[in-house]
This record gives C-alpha cells, sequence and structure tokens, in this order.
C-alpha cells in the first residue's frame, strides 16, 4: 500500500496517507464500546485500516471503501476495521477530520499570507482546495460521507468542525467583535461544505469552490468593517441552526 496523501508542493508533510493522530475512539460492531487509549499495536492496526481505506478511496472513489476490502487490503480479520470505525463512513469522515487536523498544524511552521485578515482566510482556504484537488477520487469519498447519518461520522464532523473553527478564529480575533466572528466563522463554514458538494456533484471545480469562498470572505469582512450593521445581521440569525 503506498502512503500518499492529498499534497501539494506548498502543503507537501499534509500526509493524509497517514491515520489521524491519537487513539481515536473505539467500537465494537456498530455500537459505541468506550473511548479508551490504545495500545500501540492496536494504534497501528487502526493506521492500517484507515491507510488502506484511503488507497481504495485513491483508486476508485467512495463504492471502492467496502470494509470487507478495507479488510482485505489491510490484511486484517473481517471484523477488525468495525472495532475501530462505526462504518465506512466513519472511517472516511475520521480521515477527513485528521486531514484537516494537519493542515491547521503546518500553519505554525508555514503561517498563512497576507496582511489582512481577509487575505490569509483566503491563503487557508486556497491550500486547502489545491490539497483536496490532488486527490479527487479519495476527496469526493471523504464529502460523500460527511453527509452520513452516521453517529462516528458526527463525532468525526465535530472534530473536523473544531478544527477549522480554531484556525479560523484565531486568523479573526483582534480584528471584530467575538460575535461577529462566530457569525463569520459559521457563514464560511455554510459556504465552504455546500461548495465541496456541489464539487462532488459535478457542478463546480475545486478552483471554483475557493473562487466563492474568496468572494464570501471579502464580503463578510469588509462587511464587518461597519460592525453595527453585521452585527445586527448575525443577532437576527443566532437562532437558527
Amino acid at each position: 500500500m503506498r502512503s500518499g496523501g492529498l499534497l501539494t508542493a506548498d502543503d507537501a508533510d499534509l500526509d493524509l496517507g497517514s491515520a489521524a493522530p491519537g487513539g481515536g475512539e473505539v467500537f465494537s460492531g456498530a455500537r459505541k464500546a468506550g473511548v479508551r487509549v490504545l495500545s500501540p499495536k492496536q494504534q497501528s492496526r487502526r493506521t492500517d485500516v484507515v491507510e488502506a481505506a484511503l488507497e481504495l478511496g485513491r483508486k476508485g472513489g467512495y463504492a471502492a471503501v467496502q470494509m470487507r476490502e478495507v479488510a482485505s487490503e489491510a490484511n486484517v480479520a473481517l471484523g477488525t476495521p468495525y472495532h475501530y470505525f462505526s462504518s465506512k463512513d466513519h472511517l472516511l469522515a475520521e480521515a477527513m477530520a485528521a486531514w484537516a487536523e494537519q493542515l491547521s498544524g503546518r500553519i505554525d511552521t508555514r503561517p498563512l499570507k497576507g496582511s489582512t485578515a481577509a487575505e490569509q482566510l483566503s491563503n487557508y482556504y486556497t491550500r486547502a482546495c489545491h490539497a483536496l484537488a490532488s486527490e479527487p477520487a479519495l476527496t469526493s469519498a471523504m464529502v460523500t460521507a460527511l453527509a452520513s447519518t452516521d453517529t462516528g461520522v458526527a463525532r468525526s464532523v465535530a472534530r473536523l468542525n473544531a478544527d477549522v473553527t480554531a484556525t479560523v478564529t484565531a486568523v479573526l480575533d483582534g480584528h471584530y467583535q467575538p460575535e461577529v466572528c462566530r457569525g463569520i466563522v459559521s457563514v464560511l463554514g455554510h459556504v465552504w461544505y455546500s461548495s465541496l458538494i456541489s464539487w462532488v456533484s459535478g457542478r463546480r471545480s475545486l478552483d471554483e469552490v475557493a473562487g466563492e469562498l474568496e468572494k464570501a470572505i471579502g464580503v463578510l469582512c469588509r462587511g464587518a468593517e461597519t460592525p453595527s450593521s453585521v452585527e445586527r445581521a448575525f443577532e437576527v440569525g443566532s437562532d437558527g441552526p
């Protein structure tokens, strides 16, 4: 199995071919068995399972990632993937969450470009889109998995959202009031997800997704420079989803 990832020249160590750091959550069958720290042997086996799913996703997209095939590719027992993940959607969503964590971590060693918050946010999302574009079949599989109602997916999506929110909030902090920052984070999250769904459906290219995000960032950040109006807008929508 090759160890690759959603890589670009600028993000050469954002290796999605590596499993998520840490032990993650442990599952038995489709039911949560509890959260515990994995032993080195268990972590290694979990890593093999994730890498097998990623390899299958690269080759054949979402349809190719079947738990039986994952077990075979990872050279583990048929039930082993279910010990760590409740479904293939959970497995793929966890991989996406791990990728977002790596992307956020890279900012410590290679800061975002730009002299304004808007420019830095645009650079962050452009990096993300370029990385995703390098592995289109795998990206499509992961984004498709995010829409699953599987409870394991919900936990992975929460981790994904937490990493993105922390990064975006750090960029905005000090430029706008906290409630405005929360509003910008929320709107960008919706634009990001809906644009990725449009890409998976074939309605947009990833370059167009990046363009949509850049436009949204420009509108939101320019609007936030007149805080009275944007704060009222976010207060009106504060009880929404």
